[in-house]
C-alpha cells in the first residue's frame, strides 16, 4: 500500500536559515488507512499501517541550487530514491541538489520505504540555480559566474581608470551588490537582474573590504587609510581601529574584523612594529571591542555557533582560536605559509585555511590543529568563502585567474575540487540566489 505525502517546498524562500523548518510544510493524504500523523480517512482495522515517515522536500536554505534532500526521517528509511523528469536519477537518502545535476525547470519526486511502506512526494518544480559573484581585481570587473555550470554568464566593468574591486556584498533583497574598488574609493552599486552599474558612493580613501549589515540595510566597509569602520546607510558612521582593517565577516548582529599591522620603517630608526588587532562590534550598539595581537591578523571567521572566531595570522603563520566573548586566546596552531582566509566546517570540526606563499589550501582537524588534506591551488591563494547551506565553499587563486570550488560532503583523500576558470585576479566571490 502506498501512502501519497503532500510536501511543501519552497524553493525560492531565501528568508529563513533553519535546516529544520522546512519540516513545517509536511502534511500527511490518507487514503483511507490509519497513521499516528494526520488521519484524513475511515479506521480500517484489517490493513491499518505503520506511522508514515516524516519526508520533506525542501531547498537546502537558503540557496534555491540546493532545492532538495529529505529531511528528518523519524525512521531510517529502507531505501531513497529520487526522480528527475520521470527518470530515477539517485537512490541515496543522503542526497543533494546538486547530486542530481539539477537545472532549471526539472521536475523532482522522492520516494522513500520504511517498514516495507512506501511514501511518495508530490513533483516539486526546481525554480532557479545560484549565480557567483567574483570580484576582478586586475579585471576592473565582477564576473557573474553560473552556479551549475561554473562558467561566466556576465561581466560587470567598473567605471574609472584602474578600478580594482576587492569584495562584494549582496544586500538583504537581493537586488543589488555592492563592491569596494580599493584604487577608485568609492562603493559601487550594482543591479543584480539587469547587472548594471547604478551608482557609485565616494569613499575617498582606499577601502579593502564589504560586507551587508542586512538588519539595518547599511554596507560595513574596511577604510585601510583612516583606520576606520565605515557604516554607509542613509547616514555614514564609522568606528576607530587601532590598525587598518583588512576583512569584514557578519554573523547575525555581531560583525568580525581583522588588522594588519606590520612594519613602519622611518628614515631615523629601526622598523617599529604595529601590532594586529581582531575587532567585534556589536552591530545594534555599534560598540567595539578591540583585541591586540598578532602581526597581520588578515581574516577573523566566527565558529558557527558564535562561540569562537578563529584568525589567520599572515605574517606569524599561524590560526589563533579565541574566545568569542573575552576574546581570550584559546588554540595557536602553527600554519606555515601565509594563511590569509579561512572558514569552519558547519560541525566546527574542521577550518579550511587559504595559504598564500604556500600556494595551498588545507584542511585542519579543529580537536588539535593537526592537518587532515592539502591541495595545491597556486600563488595567491587569498580568502575562503562557505556558502551559508555548508556544502561548498569557493577559494580564489588571485594570480592564477581561478577559482576552485570545494564540495565538503568529498571526504576522500583524492579529492579533486572543481573550477572557475577564465576569471581576471579574482579576489572576493558572493553568492546570489
Amino acid at each position: 500500500m502506498s501512502l501519497v505525502l503532500t510536501l511543501l517546498a519552497c524553493a525560492g524562500d531565501t528568508t529563513s536559515d533553519s535546516a529544520t523548518a522546512a519540516d513545517s510544510g509536511t502534511t500527511v493524504t490518507d487514503t483511507g488507512t490509519t497513521g499516528t500523523t494526520g488521519t484524513t480517512g475511515t479506521t480500517d482495522t484489517q490493513d491499518s499501517v505503520p506511522p508514515a515517515p516524516s519526508v520533506a522536500i525542501w531547498p537546502a536554505v537558503p540557496w534555491p541550487d540546493s532545492p532538495l534532500r529529505p529531511e528528518g526521517l523519524d525512521t531510517t528509511p529502507e531505501s531513497c530514491a529520487w526522480s528527475v523528469d520521470g527518470v530515477e536519477v539517485s537512490q541515496s537518502c543522503e542526497v543533494l541538489g546538486e547530486d542530481l545535476g539539477l537545472g532549471r525547470d526539472d521536475t523532482v519526486v522522492l520516494t522513500v520505504v520504511v517498514d516495507g511502506q512506501e511514501a511518495v512526494s508530490d513533483p516539486v518544480t526546481v525554480s532557479t540555480w545560484s549565480k557567483l559573484l567574483v570580484t576582478e581585481a586586475t579585471g576592473s570587473s565582477v564576473a557573474v559566474i553560473s552556479g551549475k555550470s561554473l562558467s561566466r554568464t556576465d561581466t560587470v566593468a567598473l567605471e574609472g581608470d584602474g578600478a580594482m574591486p576587492i569584495a562584494t556584498a549582496l544586500t538583504a533583497d537581493g537586488t543589488s551588490a555592492w563592491v569596494s574598488d580599493h584604487v577608485g574609493q568609492a562603493l559601487v552599486r550594482v543591479e543584480t537582474e539587469t547587472w548594471t552599474v547604478q551608482e557609485s558612493i565616494a569613499i575617498d580613501e582606499p577601502i579593502y573590504w564589504v560586507a551587508e549589515d542586512t538588519a539595518r540595510n547599511r554596507r560595513i566597509v574596511a577604510d585601510q587609510g583612516t583606520h576606520r569602520l565605515l557604516f554607509v546607510g542613509d547616514t555614514t558612521t564609522s568606528l576607530s581601529l587601532p590598525a587598518p582593517p583588512v576583512s569584514v565577516r557578519v554573523q547575525g548582529d555581531i560583525a568580525w574584523t581583522a588588522g594588519r599591522g606590520g612594519g613602519s620603517p622611518t628614515d631615523t630608526g629601526p622598523e617599529e612594529p604595529v601590532i594586529g588587532f581582531v575587532g567585534r562590534v556589536d552591530l545594534a550598539t555599534d560598540t567595539l571591542v578591540v583585541a591586540e595581537l598578532g602581526v597581520e591578523p588578515y581574516w577573523a571567521e566566527p565558529h558557527p555557533d558564535g562561540s569562537q572566531v578563529a584568525v589567520a595570522d599572515q605574517e606569524a603563520q599561524e590560526i589563533l582560536v579565541l574566545d568569542a566573548e573575552t576574546l581570550a586566546i584559546e588554540h595557536t596552531w602553527p600554519v606555515p605559509g601565509g594563511p590569509t582566509g579561512l572558514a569552519w566546517s558547519l560541525d566546527g570540526t574542521r577550518v579550511w585555511v587559504a595559504l598564500y606563499s604556500e600556494q595551498l589550501l588545507v584542511e585542519l582537524d579543529t580537536a588539535d590543529g593537526s592537518e587532515l588534506r592539502r591541495w595545491t591551488l597556486g600563488r595567491g591563494t587569498v580568502g575562503v568563502f562557505p556558502r551559508s547551506d555548508g556544502r561548498w565553499f569557493y577559494v580564489p587563486v588571485l594570480h592564477k585567474d581561478l577559482v576552485m570550488v570545494f564540495d565538503t560532503f568529498q571526504t576522500q583523500a583524492d579529492y579533486e575540487p572543481g573550477r572557475i576558470t577564465g576569471v581576471d585576479g579574482p579576489r572576493g566571490v558572493e553568492i546570489v540566489p
